[in-house]
This record gives structure tokens, C-alpha cells and sequence, in this order.
């Protein structure tokens, strides 16, 4: 099967980018999570009920099922693609996280293939799931605040024959240490 084209930056173009080279040591991951955009449920469905607890009315916030079982999808396919865990043993790195979601709807047409696709959910809210998922299965960083530089987009596939999925670029970016400000 042919490997999909890739719409972001490369390596060295990311290197440009930020204004200085990466070190080779730096972990740098391009992986494609087997999980299909159009079934994620994103952050903004969550709930809350009323319950009373000792006589007094409290809210209790839960995530709706959909959601949880989105989350599991996603953290099984990061969990497949990264079998053991890739976190510098020094884990308090900057990162760089680059999303595409790729989408493939039912009357997909030829003059979509590669279009960007416009429609819900925002992107920010599965970006912040994404996140969330890469986070709890402990892959790359200790906490998402890590991600320093972060770009995504919502395409439909290139190929009509090219299945829904989410590319994910990961890039452990160097500690900035304050004599290299200075200079």
C-alpha cells in the first residue's frame, strides 16, 4: 500500500521553522494511529447530574460514554503504534506535536480528496483529546503543558482506496538553557 502524502512540514523544514537545528539525539516520531476522526466525541460532551449526598444536593461532573469509549479507541491505537514507552528518561523536555485528521465520509467525491474539511467538531477540542489520550498512556510527555509548539488540521484522505486516520508528529525539542539566550 502506498504511504499517504504528507501535507505538513518535514523534519528540515521544521528545523528552519524554529530558528535553530534539533539535535539528532531528540526523540522524533511520525507514527499514523489507526483511529477514525469521524467516530471521535470531543470534550465538550461532558455532563453533570444532581445527587444528594448526606441530605445536601451536589453536582457530580461525568464524562458521557461516547466520549469515554472515544478516548479508549485512541489510547489503544497510540498504545499500539508506541508498544513501550518512548519518554526521555529525563521527561522534562519542550515537545512539538504536529495532528493531521484525515477523514474518508460516506459520498466522499474526487474533488474533495485532500480538501480540507471545514465542518465539526473543532479542532480544538480534538486536538485537546488527542493530548489528553497521548498524556494518560504516558508515551511521550508527563504532562500536555509540555507542548510547547502544536499545529493541526481536519483534510478529507488523498485517495478515494486511503482509510480514515489521525497522522501524529511528535518532536522532543531541546532544553533551552539561559546562557544560549544570552548569546
Amino acid at each position: 500500500m502506498a504511504r499517504p502524502r504528507s501535507r505538513y512540514v518535514s523534519f528540515s523544514q521544521s528545523d528552519s521553522i524554529l530558528g535553530f537545528s534539533l539535535p539528532e539525539e531528540l526523540k522524533r516520531y511520525h507514527v499514523k494511529l489507526a483511529v477514525d476522526p469521524q467516530t471521535l466525541r470531543t470534550a465538550q460532551q461532558k455532563g453533570e447530574r444532581v445527587i444528594m449526598v448526606n441530605g445536601k444536593p451536589q453536582v457530580m461532573h461525568y464524562v458521557k460514554t461516547p466520549i469515554r469509549e472515544s478516548r479508549q479507541r485512541t489510547m489503544a491505537a497510540i498504545r499500539a503504534v508506541f508498544p513501550v514507552v518512548v519518554r526521555p528518561p529525563d521527561a522534562n523536555h519542550p515537545w512539538q506535536m504536529i495532528a493531521v485528521y484525515r477523514y474518508h465520509p460516506k459520498g466522499l467525491t474526487k474533488d474533495m480528496l485532500g480538501q480540507y474539511k471545514m465542518t465539526s467538531p473543532d479542532l480544538d477540542n480534538l486536538v485537546k483529546d488527542l493530548k489528553d489520550c497521548i498524556t494518560r498512556t504516558g508515551v511521550a510527555w508527563e504532562d500536555d503543558r509540555q507542548v510547547v509548539i502544536e499545529s493541526a488540521s481536519k483534510m478529507y484522505v488523498c485517495s478515494l482506496d486511503e482509510p480514515a486516520h489521525v497522522e501524529l508528529k511528535l518532536v522532543q525539542l531541546p532544553i533551552k538553557k539561559q546562557k544560549d539566550i544570552e548569546e
